[in-house]
C-alpha cells in the first residue's frame, strides 16, 4: 500500500526518522520513555511530562527578558562628550530616518514582533497542554509555532550588535545596559527551548489529552 493511499488518520500514526528518513509507526509511550528508529536506532522523540512544565517556565522567562529588551536601552555610546542611548525602537527610528525602510521593517517583524509572538504561543501551548485544556485549536497552534520558530532572528541580531560594538571600541566609550544582558539571556533560553521542544511528543500528547 503506497503512501498516497493512506488516510490522514493512518498518516498521523507514522513518523519519519531525522537521520535515515525511514518511516516508523509511532509507539504509544509512557512517561520518560524513548522512541528509536527501527532502521538506524536513532532517537525519534522522548516522552517526558517535565518537558511541559520546563517549557512553560522557560517561555515565561523568555517573555520577561523580551519585555526588558524592548523597554530599556541596549547600550549607551559616548562620542566627543555626547552620549546617546540606543534601544530597539530607537534603532528602528534611526533606520527609518536614514531611509533604510526595508531593513527597519525587517527589524520590526523579525527582531521585535516575531520573538514576542513565539513566546506568547509557547506559553499558550505549554499551559494548555499542562492543564489538558480541551481545544480544537491546539493542532493549529503547534503548526503555527513550528512554522514561526525559524524566523526568530534574535540570535543574529545579538551577534550583529556584538560585532558593531567591537568595531566601535576604539572610537567611542561604550556602556552596556540591562537590555543587552537580557537579550543574551533570551537567546540562551530560546535555543534551549528549541532543544527541549519535541513537536512529535507535543502532537501525541495533545491528541491524547487536549484535542476534542
Amino acid at each position: 500500500m503506497g503512501m498516497r493511499s493512506l488516510t490522514n488518520a493512518q498518516l498521523d500514526e507514522l513518523i519519519a526518522c531525522h537521520n535515515c528518513h525511514t518511516i516508523n509507526k509511532k509507539p504509544v509511550m509512557q512517561d520518560k520513555h524513548y522512541a528509536h528508529c527501527a532502521n538506524c536506532q536513532g532517537l525519534l522523540y522522548q516522552a517526558n511530562k517535565n518537558t511541559l512544565s520546563q517549557g512553560l517556565a522557560l517561555s515565561v522567562s523568555a517573555l520577561l527578558m523580551l519585555i526588558v529588551v524592548n523597554v530599556f536601552p541596549i547600550v549607551s555610546i559616548e562620542i566627543l562628550g555626547e552620549t546617546q542611548f540606543l534601544s530597539l525602537f530607537q534603532l528602528v527610528f534611526v533606520l527609518t530616518s536614514q531611509a533604510f525602510y526595508l531593513i527597519a521593517v525587517f527589524a520590526i517583524i523579525f527582531v521585535i514582533l516575531m520573538p514576542i509572538v513565539i513566546a506568547l504561543l509557547e506559553i499558550w501551548i505549554f499551559s494548555g497542554l499542562l492543564l489538558q485544556t480541551k481545544s480544537t485549536e491546539m493542532p493549529l497552534l503547534l503548526t503555527l509555532l513550528r512554522s514561526l520558530k525559524p524566523w526568530n532572528m534574535s540570535a543574529i541580531f545579538l551577534v550583529s550588535i556584538l560585532i558593531a560594538l567591537v568595531k566601535l571600541l576604539g572610537y567611542a566609550n561604550i556602556d552596556i545596559h540591562e537590555a543587552l544582558f537580557s537579550l543574551f539571556i533570551y537567546v540562551v533560553l530560546s535555543l534551549y527551548l528549541i532543544h527541549l521542544t519535541n513537536f512529535n511528543y507535543l502532537w501525541q500528547y495533545a491528541e491524547q489529552h487536549c484535542v476534542k
